[in-house]
């Protein structure tokens, strides 16, 4: 890693002595691997302070953005209003692209946190995730805790293998839009967190319509993937049973649910 001085530097600091050992937690850390001249970057932070800015700098270096192939993020339950915005402006700004880039995670949120994960500068996606697939032709696999926009879906022949979403704030018809989309001819494995943000007076009526569901089960854009993980359907168990019908008997299906609320005090 001797010509990617900038992400060297940013390890060794990180690395040094913590002052407040007692939530290791709350601890920024930075772990760069490379393996056959690639780089596999995991950076645990927040999103907020200027530690993840300069990490994003220093990946989209010439000597480094070229050698990167897996970036992944997560960090501790913090946030402002409840949520935790994972900002994306400041690494895939500018010309610099991600030729040998095959994963790419942030962590979603997990049941019980109290700040909300997305992909977004404020609360919208506003694009991100496709403008990720622009400058990283050769993706594989991508973990969000956001569904992308229609303009993730304009990069014809991707070869995206695994796609694991949560839908965030909002659905962004992410589902129809896949139905529809002829992007991603080698997908093989879908996972997909529906809205819930159950604490909304209208999230009902903010969830997936089952009928998108219904046509991406019979789609040409489904018909490559071999197994799907569902988290909070918007519909009954019999209703899953339907759904399920539509799919070849070998295929995997999984379902998650579950939820989390504040008990207030009297």
């Amino acid at each position: 890693m001797n010509d990617n001085l900038l992400l060297q530097h940013l390890c060794s600091e990180l690395a040094g002595p913590k002052e407040d050992e007692l939530d290791p937690e709350l601890h920024e850390r930075l772990s760069v691997a490379e393996q056959v001249g690639r780089l596999h970057v995991h950076f645990h932070g927040s999103p907020m302070e200027a530690t993840y800015f300069r990490l994003c700098r220093a990946l989209r270096e010439p000597g480094t953005a070229g050698r990167v192939a897996s970036i992944v993020l997560n960090g501790p339950d913090e946030g402002a209003n409840g949520v935790c915005n994972w900002r994306l402006d400041e690494l895939l700004d500018g010309s610099t692209t991600f030729p040998e880039l095959k994963l790419f995670s942030i962590a979603q949120s997990a049941p019980g946190d109290h700040n909300h994960r997305i992909v977004a500068t404020g609360y919208e996606e506003d694009g991100a995730l496709g403008r990720l697939l622009c400058k990283a032709p050769a993706l594989e696999a991508l973990i969000a805790p956001s569904a992308p926009n229609a303009s993730f879906f304009e990069h014809a022949g991707h070869p995206l293998r695994r796609l694991d979403l949560d839908a965030g704030l909002a659905t962004e018809d992410f589902i129809g839009n896949l139905a529809d989309s002829k992007a991603f001819s080698g997908l093989k494995h879908l996972a997909f967190g529906e809205f819930n943000q159950t604490y909304l007076k209208d999230f009902r009526e903010r969830r997936t319509p089952l009928e998108d569901y219904r046509r991406l089960f019979t789609s040409a854009a489904f018909s490559t993937v071999a197994s799907f993980t569902w988290r909070n359907p918007p519909c009954a168990p019999g209703d899953v049973e339907a759904l399920r019908a539509l799919l070849p008997r070998r295929f995997t299906f999984k379902v998650i649910r579950y939820s989390s609320e504040y008990i207030r005090a009297a």
